[in-house]
């Protein structure tokens, strides 16, 4: 599946004379209209998606934690190699600290990789997703693959049954957007710069004539202005009120 991230978060822990532990963590949702069924009663989808489709089953937060601790999947039983697992924690119906379904996927990978990935940014919506191979999922009828389901007995309470291995994941940042007209803009004004400090006077000149004649941005509107825009709108509609008023006494 693939999944788009909604937050990142990086997380340290030490207890007593352990080695300090670190990971991060995405809050994600499936991208586009990919979803996984899970039983009878549970789904990964978009919050779009959900309202007009599969809004009979409990929708499940979903997340992804990335570590270098190769330790953390050990348990996982799998004929292949693995990268990490996937853990459905069904809803705690407690009064004192209720809780809702949640889609865990935990991911080890190298140590030097896991600092590349913390040293990169993603501070814009739009920019990340993690796509991961979650084994032993079946696909729905969809040809493009969107669809997967987890064949999971609802009244399982077996640990290890709630847990699938992963095979495979990729991480994509994005790191700088831009578009062709911004691009055409900043060499113009590179280009302005370079002939304003320019050691020929006509080469000055010119870039002075091209920041004169270059568009401006739209100025702010006086506050002033706009203030009194309103006050006549408002004069207006209390004068039409009279007159109204004064028409229908009559």
């Amino acid at each position: 599946m693939i999944f788009d991230v909604l937050r990142s978060q990086v997380g340290f822990s030490k207890w007593q004379d352990q080695k300090t532990r670190h990971s991060l963590t995405f809050d994600v949702v499936p991208q586009d209209r990919y979803y996984l069924e899970i039983g009878e009663n549970f789904v990964v989808q978009r919050s779009s998606y959900h309202r007009v489709f599969g809004s009979d089953r409990e929708q499940v937060e979903c997340s992804v934690s990335i570590s270098d601790d190769p330790e953390s999947i050990a348990h996982i039983k799998s004929k292949k190699p693995v990268v990490g697992y996937a853990y459905f924690s069904p809803p705690l119906n407690d009064v004192l600290s209720p809780r809702g379904a949640k889609l865990f996927i935990a991911i080890v990978v190298e140590p030097e990789i896991f600092g590349q990935m913390l040293r990169t940014p993603i501070n814009a919506a739009n920019t990340a997703s993690v796509h991961v191979d979650i084994e032993g999922l079946e696909f729905g009828g969809e040809p493009d693959g969107t669809h997967s389901i987890w064949n999971l007995d609802a009244e399982c309470n077996d640990f290890e049954e709630r847990q699938l291995p992963v095979s495979s994941f990729w991480l994509n940042a994005e790191t700088f957007w831009t578009h062709e007209a911004e691009i055409g803009l900043a060499e113009d004004r590179r280009q302005q710069t370079l002939l304003a400090h320019s050691h020929k006077a006509d080469e000055r000149e010119l870039a002075a004539d091209l920041m004169a004649t270059a568009p401006q941005p739209p100025a702010k509107p006086d506050p002033v202005v706009k203030l009194l825009d309103q006050c006549r709108v408002l004069l207006g509609a209390l004068l039409v009120l009279g007159l109204a008023f004064f028409f229908f006494r009559r």
